[in-house]
């Protein structure tokens, strides 16, 4: 390859300039957008509250230029109902107009597009609008400087090291609900109904022109396919409630469409995401693909993790009985919750030749008493190297997890940016990717961080792996027509 470059494996541009935009004929996917400020009182204190979610765009696709990234995967995401929907007590507590404009500080929803989004009765439709904006806008930024297409495959990119000033995005999909499932218009269709119906949704985006590259199954919400994993910290978990399905595992319909979505008798095989999978739906997940890959040796499925964190646990036994503890968290680094990953489901990662995102954001990546600690720190740089050890030692984990060189393939960078993370200050946006690119390398050439997990490889070849090398070879394996 020619100079180095970075690709994000996982982030939301399409998604939060579509619904950031006040008019269709308005979408801008190069600005930088602000989130509306708040105006009341209530609001602001929810502002003050969310302090640590960024109140701007973080993909804009200059910000992405400007990081010298190349490739993005951009995640399609129709805004599920349960954001809308708040508790019971917190409906009390608030009126209709508080609860669109607390979203909107969140999320960066302009209020017309929230009005629109609280009309609309199917997920599908969404999708086909955010694929519809990501295929009309592309072409060149308002200055003429950089441009962006889309990819069908990775033979639109396999030259993107000597493209100059252009960015290449791949399609993603986050929640199998934007199949249209687990939404008002599914509600009252029998099963047999529902099947039919997801076997033509999928139909439908295997021949678009630019299919999704993966779908994850889950997101926070119960769509009917599969239990979803807890997500939601304080202040978010008083607002919006994620008891339905939560833990549950993978329905008759969740099966039909893993199924759909994975053969090739209906066009190009699309793969699945096991982010946001409760651990019992995705143990069935591991087991279903361990077993087809023993049987299609040839044809081997991997699996994916778009954009996550460990939980320091060995095994999923030994998770089961304790994530989500918030005694035993005082005792890691580690966010240990069952959203993220234990070294167990690592090693079958690894083994069916997966790769997993490394996400930015701090809440997931590290435990309540660790980002205190951090938080407590008043000297900025040495903030940033604590974050730093907490992005390598997740990344370290991993490495140590598998316990061989081989394992160097499975770690990526995926920002989750505009994915509604709490955002770790010094690296804020895209913008900021080859910065922290820069930090990570010299935080293993300064400390010599556990290397002996590196097995041979200079600190320049670890952070090429995670930034590049890594997802461009995994596309070139599977991003396939």
């Amino acid at each position: 390859m020619a100079k180095h470059f970075n690709i994000d494996f996982h982030c939301h541009s399409i998604m939060r300039s579509t619904n950031n935009a006040k008019e269709r004929n308005c979408i801008d996917l190069w600005a930088k957008t602000l989130n509306y400020r708040g105006e009341s009182v209530m609001e602001r204190w929810v502002g003050i509250q969310l302090s640590e979610m960024t109140k701007e765009s973080q993909s804009n696709l200059y910000a992405y230029c400007s990081g010298n990234t190349k490739v993005i995967i951009d995640s399609f995401y129709p805004i599920e109902k349960g954001w809308l929907n708040f508790r019971a007590i917190s409906s009390m507590l608030t009126s209709s107009d508080m609860k669109r404009n607390i979203f909107r500080i969140a999320s960066g929803i302009s209020e017309s597009r929230f009005r629109e989004l609280i009309e609309h009765t199917s997920y599908f439709s969404e999708l086909e609008e955010q694929y519809d904006v990501a295929v009309s806008e592309q072409g060149v930024s308002f200055d003429g400087k950089y441009a962006y297409r889309l990819a069908r495959s990775f033979d639109d990119i396999k030259n993107v090291a000597e493209s100059n000033n252009k960015l290449i995005v791949i399609p993603s999909i986050e929640g199998a609900h934007a199949l249209g499932c687990g939404d008002i218009d599914s509600k009252g269709k029998s099963a047999e109904q529902m099947k039919m119906l997801m076997t033509e949704n999928i139909g439908k985006i295997k021949k678009w022109e630019f299919p999704p590259f993966f779908i994850g199954l889950a997101h926070h919400f119960w769509n009917q396919l599969c239990g979803h994993a807890r997500s939601f910290k304080h202040p978010v978990n008083f607002i919006v409630d994620q008891g339905s399905g939560l833990n549950k595992g993978i329905t008759a319909l969740g099966w039909h469409v893993i199924r759909e979505l994975l053969t090739r008798k209906n066009g190009r095989r699309i793969l699945i995401g096991i982010k946001h999978m409760s651990i019992k739906s995705r143990v069935s997940y591991y087991r279903f693909i361990l077993d087809n890959n023993f049987l299609n040796q040839d044809d081997p499925i991997p699996i994916i993790c778009s954009h996550t964190g460990v939980n320091g646990f060995k095994s999923m036994e030994r998770m089961t009985k304790f994530s989500d503890s918030r005694k035993l968290s005082k005792h890691t680094m580690f966010n240990n919750w069952s959203m993220n990953l234990c070294g167990e489901e690592i090693q079958i990662i690894h083994q069916t030749g997966g790769i997993v995102g490394v996400i930015l954001d701090k809440d997931v990546l590290g435990s309540s008493k660790y980002l205190n600690t951090i938080k407590n720190e008043k000297e900025p740089k040495i903030r940033k190297t604590m974050y730093l050890k907490l992005i390598w030692g997740t990344v370290f984990f991993m490495i140590d997890s598998i316990n061989e060189k081989s394992g160097w393939s499975v770690p990526v960078f995926s920002s989750d940016f505009d994915g509604l993370i709490n955002q770790i200050e010094f690296y804020k946006s895209a913008e900021d990717i080859e910065q922290l690119r820069c930090d990570m390398l010299n935080y293993l050439e300064d400390n010599n961080y556990k290397q002996e997990l590196w097995f041979g490889y200079s600190p320049g070849q670890l952070v090429e792996k995670l930034f590049c090398s890594n997802i461009f070879t995994f596309l070139e394996k599977h991003y396939r027509i």
